[in-house]
């Protein structure tokens, strides 16, 4: 018996990253965006990739009219302007620098029980200054994810 290993070719090999930490503010740039269609509704939306030396996560932002409000928030997040009418700035956002805040949500998780998903929550500007550097957040870590106390570290 043997699998065939349809479209093999065509699709990018999956590849392990560091995931950004849950429950606070990140200060990130935009690694990629690429435009496509929700698999759900058929609607278009923007895949973005967010990054910083902590790790990474992808959005996918929804470009619908019960949706603007969102797509307003990332635009002025990235401090780009936008009027009616416009096309998204899809190459405009590579390498912008913004803050956004990670949260995590309970889905399904295929085998009757739950899961939590990480997930962007919220955008802000950078001169919002969101990420206090001098502050850990709520699991005791701080910004670069070094312990500030050492009790948590088991030896």
């Amino acid at each position: 018996m043997s699998i065939e290993l349809e479209n093999i070719e065509d699709v990018e090999a999956w590849s392990s990253s560091v995931i950004l930490s849950p429950n606070r503010w990140h200060n990130v740039r935009v690694e990629s965006a690429e435009e496509t269609r929700s698999t759900k509704a058929d609607v278009p939306q923007v895949e973005i990739r967010f990054s910083n030396q902590e790790g990474d996560i992808r959005e996918w932002l929804t470009v619908t009219r019960e949706a603007m409000g969102r797509v307003r928030s990332f635009l002025d997040a990235v401090e780009l302007p936008y009027k009616n009418g416009d096309a998204f700035p899809t190459e405009a956002i590579h390498d912008r620098k913004l803050s956004i805040f990670v949260g995590q949500r309970q889905i399904e998780d295929g085998y009757g029980g739950f899961k939590m998903r990480s997930e962007v929550k919220a955008f802000a500007p950078l001169s919002a200054n969101k990420v206090d550097p001098t502050k850990p957040d709520e699991s005791g870590f701080g910004p670069q994810g070094n312990s500030t106390t050492g009790e948590d570290i088991p030896f």
